[in-house]
């Protein structure tokens, strides 16, 4: 490409990052007159404010020190509209080409640079504002698809011309980006994609709302009798609907969720609305109605975060205890589970711990509870005692600190086992295994709770080094009459002895149950058929 535009041209170059900006510096000169560097917004701006009058072109990062990229082209425009100035980055949310557009800057080049592209790009752009065109489309265009993208239907939106809104999530699509990686997920949406097009009436619009949800606007009259026709159609044509990945030669198979709304303010949100209860009552699609609002939701943590508040200031956050037996039935551990007491209630944390991780209350808890727990396992030296641990307690450099001290100074080490959910665990792996080493020092056992629920990675199992496997309630349950459930139990059980791996089974809640178990090579037993969770003062006295 003849870039002799470039040949007379000086520009200023700003950007952080020494090596990006000695490499694209040397590249420049190449082609270009003279080039002015910049280490920085601050630094930028006084140049150009020395060198105002042979700055013809201006390329500058947008992420820096002292004075962002954006910053320092405010300055610049208070100055002067005459020189272009072109922005690389390696963010592409429309909120920086918003900013960008707002501040009056001529284009927009992502990084890694190709410096063939910012040369075309600079070319371009000393003609003033060449690119004004292609920067809006770019930012209102999704990048993978090509479909439009969030910021597009915001401002279609604003217009309040549509009649309905359906927001569709494609199901588990996590799944297919930790199967196959990024690049086969990447494709997956963009075949889907393709597949919406089809599927699009006349009077619609569609776009890529989020990474893996996508949505129709819909400008024609439309009920829900009319959509549950069009829908009956719809889930048909995407049943036989196959992605066929050449390279790899799998097949992706897509299933979706579908909110719908005809609301006409909120569109968006109601439509959100309907598709999270969809989702959690296994439907394919849900209207919105009124009752769907989730306000009532908020009104549910307000008064599950005003109970907290009080049970703490009462001190009615207490641990309850379930006991774990051997084969023999003889008690050897207890699992130690968070309840609220309120009048003559023990309330599960099932209604409001999720509720108290959304608020700075979660941390309060948990430190309530370990002191308490302590003090129990100090009381009761005959038992063991085991442990929730959640991501976020681990994650917790003050919650950490504290149980390492003190089990240190009760010495209680020995009869402390912590249970960490799989998938948590595997999530800031490093963190995890320093956690684990810090504790496993201390004598303390880890177990994995849960194992089995969902997608559950044996190759991870083998570097997380677990104690006890406790196999997922949800398949023990059923293993009496479901054979999925039993062939994977007795898979956990059999690698876990191999590797010499202790394993308990939770939710034991009849003798049929037990039995299997037993059969299995279980090493322990947990559920009501032995007995439900108890207070601290029925722990001495409890028989099974």
């Amino acid at each position: 490409m003849d870039f002799s535009n470039l040949k007379n041209v000086n520009i200023l170059y700003v950007e952080d990052e020494d090596i990006i900006r000695e490499n694209i510096t040397d590249m420049l000169q190449e082609v270009c007159q003279e080039i002015f560097t910049a280490s920085n917004g601050e630094e930028g701006y006084q140049l150009f404010i020395a060198k105002q009058e042979h700055i013809d072109l201006i390329i500058s990062d947008i992420q820096m020190p002292i004075l962002s990229g954006l910053d320092m082209a405010r300055k610049i425009r208070d100055v002067t509209f005459e020189v272009p100035i072109i922005f690389t980055t390696a963010f592409s949310d429309s909120k920086y080409l918003f900013d960008s557009i707002n501040v009056g800057i001529d284009a927009y080049v992502e990084k890694p640079v190709d410096i063939m592209h910012l040369l075309k790009v600079a070319n371009k752009t000393i003609l003033p504002f060449a690119q004004r065109e292609a920067l809006l489309k770019q930012a209102y265009t999704d990048k993978l698809t090509g479909l439009a993208n969030r910021s597009a239907l915001d401002l279609q939106l604003e217009k309040n011309i549509h009649t309905g809104f359906i927001l569709m999530d494609i199901n588990s699509f996590k799944v297919i980006n930790d199967l196959y990686g990024a690049d086969v997920g990447n494709f997956a949406l963009k075949e889907f994609a393709h597949f919406l097009t089809h599927q699009k009436k006349e009077s619609w619009d569609l776009y890529r709302v989020g990474s893996d949800d996508f949505g129709f606007l819909v400008y024609s009259y439309m009920d829900e009798e009319y959509c549950k026709k069009l829908f009956a159609t719809f889930f048909k044509h995407l049943r036989n609907f196959h992605i066929h990945h050449h390279e790899l030669d799998i097949e992706i198979k897509i299933n979706l969720t579908i909110g719908i709304s005809f609301e006409k303010q909120n569109i968006l949100e109601t439509a959100d609305m309907a598709l999270k209860i969809a989702k959690n009552t296994k439907k394919d699609y849900l209207f919105y109605h009124e009752e769907h609002n989730c306000t009532k939701g908020y009104e549910n943590d307000i008064k599950w975060l005003n109970k907290i508040d009080i049970a703490i200031k009462t001190k009615n956050i207490t641990p309850y205890f379930q006991p774990i037996v051997d084969k023999d039935k003889k008690i050897k551990k207890f699992e130690c589970l968070m309840r609220l007491c309120e009048d003559s209630q023990a309330h599960s944390p099932y209604f409001f711990l999720e509720i108290a991780k959304k608020s700075r209350i979660y941390k309060e808890l948990t430190l309530i509870m370990l002191e308490q727990i302590f003090a129990v396992i100090e009381k009761h030296g005959q038992y063991d005692f085991s442990i929730n641990l959640s991501h976020l307690d681990i994650l917790d450099d003050e919650i950490v600190t504290y149980i390492l001290n003190e089990i240190r100074k009760k010495e209680i080490g020995s009869r402390i086992i912590f249970e960490i959910l799989e998938d948590e665990g595997l999530e800031d792996k490093e963190i995890f295994l320093s956690f684990v080493k810090a504790v496993k020092e201390l004598s303390i056992r880890i177990a994995i709770d849960d194992f089995g629920s969902g997608y559950s990675n044996f190759a991870n199992l083998l570097e997380l080094k677990p104690d006890i496997i406790k196999i997922d309630g949800s398949l023990i349950k059923n293993i009496d009459s479901d054979t999925n459930s039993f062939i994977i139990s007795e898979a956990i059980v059999n690698f876990s002895k191999k590797l010499n791996i202790e394993t308990v089974a939770e939710y034991v809640h009849s003798k049929e149950v037990l039995h299997i178990c037993e059969d299995l090579g279980v090493d322990h037993f947990q559920g009501f058929l032995f007995s439900e969770a108890i207070p601290e003062s029925q722990i001495d006295s409890l028989e099974v």
